[in-house]
This record gives C-alpha cells, sequence and structure tokens, in this order.
C-alpha cells in the first residue's frame, strides 16, 4: 500500500519534507517524454547541434533571414534526438519547448518558472509535433486487437497498465472515434494524442 496519503494527512504543507512535490515536466522533458512514447527518440549522443524542421509560422519572430539563420539538418533521423542537442539561439526558441517555460538565452536564469496556460495544452494538441508522434505510437499498436492496442499505448505513455473503466471508455473511444476519422489508425492516433496531453504524462508524481 501507498503511504503517500498519510503523509500529506499529517505534512500537507510538505514542511518536512514527507513527501515529493508533484511538479511538471520541463520543456526539454516535455518534448522527450513524448519522444520516448512513441518509439521514436534517437538516443545517439555528441555531435553537432541539429536543427529541426519547423513551420513557417513557428520560425516567425527571427531577427535573420529563415534560409541563413535556420539550415535544417538533412539527416531526418537526427530531429528525433533529444532536446540537449537541438540547436539553441540567444534570441530563438523553438515554440513547443518556450511555451513550457524554457529560459531566455539573453538573461540569466537561477531558477526555471513553471506555469499552466492555455497555449501549452493548444500546442500539445495541435501542433505537428505532436501529431507525428501520436500517429507513430498508433502505428506500433496497429497490428493488435483493442484491448491490447490500448494496453500497450497506455504502457508507453503511463508506464502501466489501463485500469478496467479506463478500458471501457478506450474500447468506446476507440469505436467512436473509427466512425468519425474513417479509420483504425486515426482513432489510435487520437486515442494517443488525448493520453500526451494528460497531467498524468505531463507532471511527476
Amino acid at each position: 500500500t501507498c503511504a503517500l496519503p498519510i503523509f500529506s494527512e499529517k505534512d500537507p504543507e510538505n514542511q518536512y519534507l514527507s513527501h515529493f512535490r508533484r511538479r511538471c515536466l520541463d520543456a526539454e522533458e516535455v518534448r522527450d517524454a513524448v519522444l520516448q512514447a512513441a518509439g521514436t527518440l534517437n538516443s545517439k549522443m555528441g555531435g553537432r547541434p541539429v536543427v529541426p524542421t519547423l513551420q513557417p509560422e513557428e520560425l516567425y519572430g527571427m531577427s535573420q533571414p529563415v534560409n541563413n539563420a535556420w539550415v535544417v539538418t538533412t539527416d531526418r533521423s537526427e530531429h528525433a534526438r533529444r532536446s540537449i542537442y537541438m540547436i539553441s539561439r540567444r534570441n530563438f526558441r523553438m515554440p513547443l519547448l518556450e511555451v513550457f517555460d524554457r529560459p531566455e538565452g539573453v538573461l540569466s536564469c537561477s531558477r526555471r518558472e513553471s506555469s499552466t496556460t492555455a497555449p501549452q495544452s493548444l500546442t500539445l494538441l495541435n501542433g505537428d509535433f505532436t501529431l507525428q508522434q501520436a500517429q507513430a505510437l498508433a502505428d506500433a499498436s496497429l497490428n493488435r486487437d483493442d484491448n491490447a492496442a490500448i494496453a500497450e499505448i497506455f504502457r508507453r505513455v503511463y508506464a502501466r497498465a489501463p485500469q478496467t473503466n479506463e478500458l471501457e471508455m478506450s474500447r468506446e473511444f476507440l469505436a467512436k472515434q473509427t466512425q468519425l476519422t474513417g479509420s483504425r489508425r486515426g482513432a489510435l492516433t487520437e486515442l494517443a494524442r488525448g493520453l500526451l496531453n494528460t497531467n498524468e504524462f505531463l507532471h511527476v508524481d
């Protein structure tokens, strides 16, 4: 049994450090966790900074011509490397990392801020990055029956099996989404994308 509720009752403000405070993943952790869950993370270490593909609207505001300042890395497999290897410019932050409070490059930062904002949810729900990774996660489960596919997605995203009620709701969700999207792959993609946007995935308890 978990002792956390007991500690929470006796030390609700955590003054005596009886339990770990819940925290949101940092910007780089969010991106890396999505890649890991999708099974697309490139674990290569070292090398030159990686310049990933961004949409034109995501490059808005660059002080230099985009063709010169943002030369995309030709090897696409490099784009799925850990965020620490992504190119870092003082006057430009990748939009996905910016909305999750990555510090500005022109200021010193003794401690990162942590916020919960609408752009974070909108970026994860509607961004090309999340959609592509959700599709990769769906593809990894596509050849399984519904129960096994749901279990695989839960295992990759939450590192646990779905509970009975979660399994039932997920089956109903897949049935509805299959009708709406016209394909089982689309339905699995929506399930994966939904789970990647939950508090359980984005926070560490």
